[in-house]
This record gives structure tokens, sequence and C-alpha cells, in this order.
């Protein structure tokens, strides 16, 4: 029973030191910056008024959510689940029937989930990864609707993208990441007002920067 224990015990260790080696697991948070990128769109009527709509600058937004980690040789594969806010901010032009143009930047902001699977390389505590991301729209909050009630969802309910970018390994608990990501498919393909359609294309361009905890 004592040989039999003690072979039971080494296995149990074996296995714990093989998974640290192997497997490891975290939580993960950090700022998104992206920007909307889409052809003007130009002569939209609502409200006595005609719109001009076209990109501007960056928004600020936030991702929090966990990762694991699978290790073989100097190869990883990484998938991630995480809450993510983004989106972009659109310069709307309104030129009424009667008085003068005036401008105002609306905010667009999408709540989603994204689900990257990462493939990497570690260099010593440096890491090089790329890989594939799905992104599910749970939630769109649009200020351009303040503007035109009529307007119609710029988004649709998923997309999917890329993500490739560098890392850090620090203190065999601490991860650091920049990663960009890029969109495979549109959120939207048109826009609609009133049952008049216009062309949109808005792919979001999204800076992630990160830092996680590894258990």
């Amino acid at each position: 029973m004592k040989k039999i224990a003690i072979v039971i015990i080494s296995i149990f260790l074996t296995a714990g030191i093989t998974s640290a080696q192997f497997f490891t697991f975290g939580i993960k948070g950090g700022l998104n910056y992206s920007q909307l990128k889409f052809d003007d769109i130009r002569d939209i009527t609502s409200n006595a008024s005609t719109y001009n709509l076209q990109s501007d600058e960056s928004f600020q937004g936030f991702h929090i959510g966990a990762f694991a980690r699978v290790k073989v040789f100097s190869l990883y594969i990484q998938p991630e689940l995480y809450f993510n806010t983004s989106g972009g901010n659109v310069l709307v032009e309104e030129v009424p029937d009667v008085g003068s143009a005036v401008e105002s930047v609306r905010q667009i902001q999408y709540n989603k989930i994204d689900l990257p699977v990462m493939v990497g390389i570690k260099l010593g505590p440096a890491r090089i990864n790329a890989g594939p991301v799905a992104t599910v729209v749970l939630t769109e909050d649009n200020g351009v609707e303040e503007l035109i009630p009529e307007l119609e969802s710029l988004s649709n309910s998923a997309a999917i993208g890329y993500q490739a970018g560098v890392g850090l390994d620090l203190f065999k608990f601490l991860t650091l990441d920049y990663r960009y990501e890029g969109s495979l498919s549109k959120y939207g393909d048109k826009l609609t007002v009133g049952g008049n359609d216009y062309p949109l294309d808005s792919r979001a361009n999204i800076h992630h920067i990160s830092v996680g905890i590894m258990f």
C-alpha cells in the first residue's frame, strides 16, 4: 500500500508539473483605440435638413476577459474570451433647409464579445502572435440616431476579423500585449434612412493594449 501511495502521489506531482509547463490560464484587461472607416455618406434627408457623415477621430474603449495558453515547444495556442467596447466618432454636418450648416461629432459604440484564437512563438520572454477573431455585437449605442431618428442600425450581429501583435511574459505571472485588429467582414453593408439606402463600409481598425495575470 505504501508503494502504491508513493506511485499515486508521484503521478499527481508529475501531472501538475506537466500542466504548469504546457498549460496556463489567466485573466486580462486593457484599453482599445478604434476608428470607424467608411466612405463619406452625403445628402441624407431627414427632419427638414440634409446630413453628411464622415469618419472622425478615434474612440477609446476597454476590454476584460480570460484566456488559456497551450504550449507546444516554442509555439503556443491561446484562445480568449472577453467583453469589448469599441467604435468610433462620426463628424456630422447638418445643413438645414433654412439657416447655416452646423457640425457636431457623434459617437457610435459597439458592446461586443470577442473570441480570438492566437497562434504564436516565444522568443525568451517575448512573443509574436496572430490569429482570427470572431465578434458578436451585443448592443450598439448610436449617437447619430439622436439627429437622424429614422437611421437604421449600422451594425451586423457578428463579424470576422484578425489580430496580430507582440507581447512580453514577466515574473512568470505577468503578461503584456499590444495587438492590431482588422476586419475581414463588414459591420454593415448599407445605411438605410427613410427607405433610402446609402453605401456603407464601417470596418473598424482597433489597437489593443492589455495586461494579464497568469495562474
